[in-house]
């Protein structure tokens, strides 16, 4: 199946640092050293995950509409948790590893808010996998929205982030694009001269070149990037797992 980055783990698990964000006994989210910070910027309405297979079309992996996500941006990664994920119908979705399977859909909301208790819904795409980044805005009945593609090896994933209408989606998407190429910059990977120079463009404020039509993606595609979930080895000055403790 690949490699979704959203999983279910237990609150306070911090068994899988590189390929699960972590966090505390209160679920909050654990900073790491190259976050430069944690900030939830803005809260996304919807989340949709799906995977392209060439040749075989799209499935949808996770579904999570009206969900309240902690929404993080931050210098070496885009990061989304849920602690009210189950919540007793309206999505569907899988894992990594042994997680929960989100079945929530045929059991009651108090239900499910029992069997969730204790877990946490979250991932995080993190910059050295990121492929592409997008933003469109809804029409009447949809959403404005972001999308982040990342590629496993074996398909293509793509996170559909939707916000409230109005939301400055433009700027969201570009800030998340100068972080990123900031990032691939300083790691220890040896680049092509034709890389460096498109990262340079976006990590010195180069915007997404707004689309002439409305109803399609303003987007980036960028250059060289990593299967998640490796490149651990290749972050910038990577000696330890990064994680700062309080």
């Amino acid at each position: 199946m690949g490699f979704n980055a959203m999983a279910v783990s237990e609150i306070g698990d911090q068994s899988e640092l590189y390929i699960c964000p972590a966090t505390d006994d209160r679920c909050n989210l654990i900073e790491e050293r190259w976050d430069g910070g944690l900030k939830n910027i803005i809260t996304p309405v919807e989340l949709r995950v799906q995977r392209l297979v060439r040749g075989t079309g799209a499935t949808v992996e996770l579904e999570a509409p009206q969900m309240r996500f902690d929404f993080y941006v931050t210098d070496s990664r885009v990061v989304l948790l849920c602690e009210k994920y189950d919540q007793g119908g309206g999505y569907t979705g899988m894992g990594i590893g042994a997680v929960v399977a989100l079945t929530a859909n045929a059991i009651s909301s108090a239900k499910a808010k029992a069997r969730s208790k204790g877990t946490v819904l979250l991932g995080h795409i993190r910059y050295e996998w990121l492929a592409y980044v997008s933003y469109k805005r809804g029409g009447w009945l949809s959403a404005d929205g972001i999308q982040l593609w990342y590629e496993d090896g074996e398909a293509i994933w793509v996170f559909e982030i939707f916000f409230k209408k109005g939301t400055s989606i433009e700027l969201i998407a570009n800030d998340i694009l100068r972080r990123a190429c900031k990032y691939r910059l300083a790691m220890s990977d040896k680049k092509d001269e034709e890389s460096i120079k498109v990262l340079q463009k976006y990590a010195n404020g180069a915007k997404i070149t707004p689309n002439s039509n409305p109803k399609k993606e303003s987007e980036c595609r960028l250059p060289r990037y990593f299967y998640a979930p490796t490149g651990e080895d290749i972050r910038p000055n990577s000696k330890d797992n990064g994680v700062i403790r309080a």
